[in-house]
C-alpha cells in the first residue's frame, strides 16, 4: 500500500546553489514513512514503548531533478515485503508528473535497551507490502580496492545531529558528507548510497576518510573505538 503525503520545498531546506539539499530530500521520504506508520500503525512512538526501535542498514538514494523553494511534490512512500530480520521500504517524489527521486531503505528492527534483532515474522505492519522499485540504485557499496581513502577531517557529533535515539539521525549523514567535499557551488548530489554499520552517538568525534573517482566520491567514516561507522558512495553531477 503507497501512503503519500504533499508537501511544498522549504527554502529552509535548500543549499549555496538554492535547491533542496541531498539530506532535506531524505527528510522528506522518510516523514511521509513515518506518517503512514503514525496513521496505520505500529508507530514508532507505540514500538518505542515497547522497547523496539527501527535502524537504517542501507540507503540508496536518487536525484533526478533539483527541487527549488515552494515546489510542490508528491511523495510516496511504501513497505515492501520483509525477509529474514531485514524490513524493506521504497519512496518516490514526483513535482507534478515529473518524478524527482527515487529511495530504496532497508531497516533492523532492534530492542532499545538489549540491542535483540528483530525478525521480520515478530512485528507485521497494520498494512499491505507493495513491490520493490525497479531501479538501478547502488544500494550495496562496494568501494573499489585501488581507491585508498585518505583521512579528510575529524566531525564532532552534536546536538544537532541526533534524535532520541542519541546518534546521529541518519538524514543527517548527506549532508556531513557533503561538508567534506567542500565546494559544492554549481554541483548537486544526483545519488548516494550509505552502509550504516555502527552508530555515532552524541559527543564522540568520528574521522571522516574520502576519495573520489571522476565524479563519484567514496566515504568510510571511522569511530573513536575504531569500528567502521559508515561507508557511502556519493555522486555529483552539475546543475
Amino acid at each position: 500500500m503507497k501512503w503519500t503525503e504533499n508537501f511544498y520545498i522549504s527554502p529552509h531546506d535548500t543549499d549555496i546553489n538554492g535547491i533542496a539539499r541531498s539530506s532535506s530530500v531524505l527528510r522528506y521520504l522518510q516523514e511521509t514513512a513515518n506518517l503512514q506508520l503514525y496513521n496505520l500503525g505500529p508507530s514508532n512512538e507505540e514500538l518505542r514503548q515497547r522497547g523496539m526501535a527501527f535502524i537504517l542498514s542501507r540507503v540508496g538514494l536518487r536525484i533526478y531533478a533539483p527541487l527549488y523553494p515552494y515546489d510542490k511534490i508528491r511523495v510516496q512512500s511504501w513497505a515492501c515485503e520483509s525477509r529474514l530480520s531485514s524490513f524493506y521500504r521504497c519512496g518516490r517524489i514526483f513535482r507534478g508528473d515529473e518524478l524527482t527521486a527515487d529511495l530504496m531503505t532497508v531497516w533492523a528492527l532492534i530492542g532499545i535497551d538489549d540491542k535483540r534483532v528483530y525478525r521480520a515474522t515478530e512485528v507485521q505492519p497494520d498494512f499491505e507490502t507493495d513491490e520493490m522499485l525497479d531501479s538501478d540504485i547502488f544500494m550495496r557499496v562496494r568501494i573499489p580496492k585501488d581507491i585508498e581513502l585518505p583521512y579528510i577531517n575529524d566531525r564532532k557529533i552534536c546536538y544537532s545531529d541526533v534524535d532520541w535515539n542519541n546518534h546521529m539521525n541518519n538524514t543527517n549523514y548527506p549532508d556531513m558528507l557533503c561538508d567534506s567535499i567542500g565546494n559544492m557551488t554549481g554541483r548537486r548530489v544526483s545519488s548516494i548510497s550509505i552502509n550504516f554499520k555502527d552508530e555515532a552517538p552524541l559527543g564522540e568525534v568520528i574521522k571522516i576518510h574520502m576519495a573520489n573517482d571522476g565524479d563519484i566520491y567514496y566515504f568510510r567514516s571511522i569511530r573513536e573505538n575504531g569500528a567502521v561507522g559508515i561507508e557511502s558512495a556519493l555522486e555529483l553531477g552539475f546543475l
